[in-house]
């Protein structure tokens, strides 16, 4: 399955080079100096307001995407992945780390869009990431030792 997954699964993902970035979603302090940076801020505030009825998942979204590390570990576990040291040159390991790259993205503009919109209160947000992370997760796979 290996040459499948490097001839048709790797090619979704896109290098750093060519993918967004979250500071792409956001305004940018270096683009639009301090004033305009002030008024972006501020006109990303009144659409938040706008639409913080709709929108009563980003935090849960978020968190689920700040734990990837998480995510990433177990993947490595699967004996189809044989990621031992987490940097094989596998393409299933490949993928999962491009993979979580590309995910992490995700979690990184959530964050910045929620911190920016100032309708949340992002210390108690970053705790539970922080206690989401540090409680681990049950794997449920067995390791793969063998390369």
């Amino acid at each position: 399955m290996e040459p499948w997954v490097e001839q048709h699964v790797l090619l979704l993902l896109k290098p750093a080079e060519e993918a967004w970035q979250p500071e792409d979603m956001v305004p940018d302090a270096t683009a639009l100096g301090a004033d305009g940076f002030h008024t972006a801020c501020l006109e990303l505030r009144e659409r938040a307001a706008r639409r913080a009825r709709r929108a009563p998942s980003v935090p849960g979204n978020m968190v689920m995407e700040e734990a990837l590390p998480t995510y990433q570990s177990m993947a490595n576990r699967f004996e189809s992945t044989r990621d031992v040291t987490g940097a094989d040159g596998t393409a299933w390991a490949r993928w999962i780390c491009r993979w979580s790259a590309e995910e992490n993205r995700h979690g990184d503009v959530l964050n910045r869009y929620m911190y920016l919109s100032g309708r949340l209160d992002m210390r108690q947000v970053e705790r539970t990431v922080h206690r989401l992370i540090s409680s681990g997760m049950a794997m449920h796979a067995p390791f793969s030792d063998t390369v």
